[in-house]
């Protein structure tokens, strides 16, 4: 059985730390939907005590962005589905693009306070959907069989910092809800988040500020992100295999020439690497329909 939404209501904080580390890059909206929400308050949630100790982070997260944007352009869908979008800007970004159809989505109190700073910053664009929807519920709360979405057109559904969060049981629920949605229009998904415990640990051993993150981030969700994670790659690979899917993955590191946040907060990319080489952009296909 499926836990209720507000079970998972406490991941949503984790969504202002993402805000906040977004808007020291050259990323569309980032500074402007930073801007908009209760800044100090999460620092002190989270225990920043100032912008270098969210180097590494901001490193990370303007890494997977490119590559989730390098990976769509690749699909070259018009339909786009963003899964536990939080204070993403990307839906502002595409749907100024006529022929793009693009959907958020959230869980309720996360959703209602995105929709608002989107009319704040660009109105309501005709092509920008929000739903609340919790991606890993049983039924499936996925937006199958849309009158926005075009039938005989495929889909291309992306999520950032999702999977993290969930246990192999959520996943398994996760992976089952995108299969049927891809079953129905055919296309791919998009994510960043098959991660390692290992990859997770060097975020953590980076220094004392990124253990007490880590730290906080348990403390305020309830979840690990290295419990939640994969022993190695062979073992993502096994799992999404006998989940009905095939994967391929580019690393983060192939961006790393594009981040704008070293030179903003200062640092040099030597210094993470090690980090992002571990991470990879997968795109995932159905092996069989």
């Amino acid at each position: 059985m499926t836990a209720p939404s507000s079970y998972f209501d406490t991941i949503s904080p984790t969504a202002l730390l993402v805000a906040y580390t977004r808007q020291f890059s050259d990323i569309p909206f980032a500074t402007e939907l930073a801007q908009l929400v209760n800044i100090p308050t999460m620092l002190e949630q989270f225990s920043i005590d100032r912008p270098e100790d969210i180097l590494l982070l901001a490193a990370l997260f303007e890494a997977r962005y490119k590559a989730v944007d390098w990976a769509i352009a690749q699909s070259e869908s018009k339909q786009i589905v963003e899964l536990a979008s939080g204070l993403l800007p990307r839906g502002m970004v595409m749907s100024q693009n006529p022929d793009m159809s693009f959907v958020e989505s959230d869980l309720p109190s996360m959703i209602h306070l995105k929709q608002l700073l989107v009319a704040q910053l660009i109105g309501e664009p005709s092509n920008l959907y929000f739903h609340e929807i919790n991606a890993a519920s049983h039924p499936n709360q996925l937006p199958i069989g849309t009158d926005y979405f075009r039938e005989t057109e495929p889909v291309t559904l992306v999520c950032e910092g999702l999977l993290h969060y969930l246990t192999m049981s959520e996943k398994r629920q996760l992976l089952m809800n995108i299969r049927q949605m891809l079953q129905h229009y055919g296309g791919v998904w998009i994510t960043p988040d098959f991660a390692t415990k290992q990859s997770q640990l060097l975020i953590e051993e980076h220094n004392a500020a990124s253990q007490r993150l880590h730290q906080s981030i348990i403390n305020i969700t309830g979840r690990s992100l290295v419990d939640n994670s994969f022993n190695d790659r062979d073992e993502i690979k096994q799992f999404v295999s006998s989940q009905g899917f095939h994967i391929e993955e580019c690393p983060l590191l192939n961006v790393v020439d594009r981040l704008t946040c070293l030179e903003i907060l200062g640092g040099d990319s030597e210094n993470f690497d090690s980090v992002l080489e571990t991470r990879y952009i997968s795109t995932l296909t159905l092996t069989s329909t």
